[in-house]
């Protein structure tokens, strides 16, 4: 399969921007304790990744080109993406890990935010993503990222 970006919008990120990504193994694996120390575990599914995408400086300022000729700063084009992600019923979006360069869908985890605080987010702790997977859509990789090219 090849990258769906048909079906799903790309977050677009540029400049110095900061990612913190983390693995969350609370849902992978099944594990029962037998008493005494004993434990029989299973890991059923590949962890999900969570990150947070900040831009410490030139979040306001700097411009990014969302289409040709089209211009808006980071934090305007953020709150629009965000907007329009949570109106389409928290649609999950594309966005390269800049971990490892790999492609997954993401959703916004916030499910309450103002401009202000996407402002204050931004410059600070980050826009808070996890990693998302959809009902018949499947991935390329075990770890649930997309390959771009077939």
């Amino acid at each position: 399969m090849t990258l769906p970006t048909e079906t799903f919008q790309t977050l677009i990120y540029r400049g110095h921007f900061h990612v913190t990504e983390e693995l969350d193994y609370s849902g992978s694996i099944l594990s029962a304790g037998m008493g005494w120390g004993y434990q029989d575990a299973d890991t059923i599914f590949p962890p999900l990744r969570n990150c947070s995408l900040s831009y410490p400086t030139l979040h306001r300022d700097a411009m990014i080109e969302v289409s040709e000729d089209v211009f808006k700063d980071r934090l305007s084009y953020l709150w629009d993406f965000y907007e329009a992600r949570k109106t389409a019923a928290n649609e999950p979006f594309l966005m390269k890990s800049p971990k490892d360069g790999k492609w997954f869908l993401w959703r916004f985890a916030d499910e309450k935010l103002s401009y202000e605080l996407l402002d204050l987010y931004m410059a600070s702790s980050g826009v808070k993503l996890e990693q998302a997977n959809v009902r018949g859509l499947s991935p390329d990789n075990a770890d649930g990222s997309f390959n771009e090219e077939e």
